[in-house]
């Protein structure tokens, strides 16, 4: 099949980072697949992307980038699948039709929803795909309350993320260095939406332990700022990015989120595969990836200040059996999330949505 992923860009992120193992794997299978980016490609993935030699097209200056429609339009017209990712390229997408035109939504939650104009613009971008998908339970529940609300009637197919062979390779079963020392790592883009600010406050409170986080953001500065303020430069780091993600996150014992909303932490799942528990938030999705007190420990996010965090790394903290009894089910259970489970998925999807033409 001719394939194209259509996506923002290959900046950062978990939907990006997808879509440059999922075309690998689906070129390595014998098809034609090609990226196609409404913007500028700086980031992580796109590296990733030209490691693998993949074939990567711009269209754009931006995202929003309306000129781009036509080169868009050169980009799509001979595909069998035109496979979209994220807003606004789910608009631009469902402009050119040649083939089949199928949708994944990545997230719970977005601030188009709450536009009348959007929720207007929604209600006849969505029935132009042959397909939507959502990649976790959660990404479903709140994608069909919101067609509920558009008027939009049609099933939403379910097909969980899947992270790269490298995370499934080597000795993933690790020992903690030291019974009531853990070194924390974090990932992902320094933003409101992944609320680090959270997780450094709350290491103020956990004295002896170290966090890095990975990524780059807006709100770089800010958490500098509050690291300083805090006087715990010493235990907490910003490493920036990093293309040695799997690397990083074998050097430390544990992995740690505070975002506000999560479609699936992709992340996370890598930092299973590895044998590393993960901390995070009992929100939609993020709990679709990580499972409660079998490999990992979710908190209340609603909870004042961060009383429920601090109070769950404690308990991963003193309790040497208890990481050990996650660490081993953690390993097990990233097995569902193997890209090559995803892949299939999806290209079973696509015949399906071709045949139905």
């Amino acid at each position: 099949m001719r394939i194209v992923h259509l996506i923002n860009s290959l900046a950062t992120g978990g939907a990006e980072n997808l879509v440059v193992n999922m075309a690998a794997a689906m070129r390595d299978q014998g098809h034609d697949v090609r990226i196609v980016t409404l913007g500028p490609n700086d980031g992580v993935p796109l590296v990733r992307a030209q490691g693998l030699r993949l074939n990567v097209r711009s269209v754009g200056r931006s995202p929003r980038d309306l000129t781009s429609l036509f080169r868009l339009r050169s980009e799509v017209r001979d595909a069998d699948i035109v496979h979209v990712h994220l807003f606004p390229s789910l608009y631009l997408g469902a402009l050119w039709r040649s083939g089949s035109l199928v949708y994944t939504e990545h997230s719970t939650s977005n601030r188009r929803r709450g536009s009348r104009v959007f929720r207007l613009l929604d209600r006849v971008v969505y029935r132009r795909y042959d397909s939507v998908v959502a990649i976790s339970e959660g990404v479903r529940s709140e994608l069909s309350s919101h067609f509920g609300q558009i008027s939009v009637e049609r099933p939403i197919d379910l097909v969980p993320n899947g992270i790269g062979q490298e995370f499934f390779e080597g000795s993933p079963r690790r020992e903690r260095r030291e019974s009531s020392h853990l070194r924390l790592i974090a990932v992902g883009t320094l933003d409101d939406r992944k609320n680090f600010a959270v997780a450094v406050e709350a290491m103020a409170l956990l004295p002896g332990l170290e966090l890095d986080i990975v990524g780059d953001g807006p709100l770089r500065s800010d958490l500098e700022r509050q690291i300083d303020r805090l006087g715990i430069g010493d235990r907490v780091r910003l490493l920036g990015r990093r293309s040695d993600v799997r690397d990083v996150l074998c050097e430390h014992d544990a992995l740690l989120s505070t975002s506000r909303f999560e479609g699936f932490s992709l992340v996370a799942a890598e930092a299973l595969a590895l044998g590393l528990p993960v901390i995070g938030p009992d929100v939609p999705g993020f709990s679709d990836s990580v499972l409660d007190d079998e490999t990992g420990l979710l908190f209340d996010p609603s909870s004042r200040g961060d009383r429920s965090l601090v109070a769950t790394v404690r308990r991963l903290q003193a309790d040497p059996a208890l990481y050990e009894r996650l660490s081993a089910r953690a390993v097990i259970d990233a097995e569902r999330f193997r890209i090559s489970s995803t892949v299939e998925r999806y290209l079973s999807l696509y015949m399906q949505v071709r045949a139905a033409l």
